[in-house]
């Protein structure tokens, strides 16, 4: 049986952080929403942002900068 799909919201970033864009979707897994969310941030279209932060409710998972990765731990 498979697992529900979870919620996640992704935010693209400005050079100043200030926010882009963002984008709501369900994925079955934290490793399947950030390579979503770098396959977003990936896109032609997004060419101007500088990063971006993945969020599962009110927790940071993941974080992104062009040319670096920040990975966020868990503060449960």
């Amino acid at each position: 049986m498979s697992e529900p799909a979870r919620f996640y919201r992704c935010y693209l970033l400005n050079s100043d952080n200030s926010l882009r864009k963002t984008q709501e979707f369900r994925c079955p897994s934290e490793s399947e929403a950030k390579e979503r969310a770098i396959a977003w941030l990936d896109l032609a279209e997004n060419d101007g942002a500088r990063g971006l932060e993945l969020w599962k409710r009110d927790r940071c998972l993941f974080i992104r900068r062009r040319g670096e990765i920040v990975a966020r731990a868990s503060t449960d």
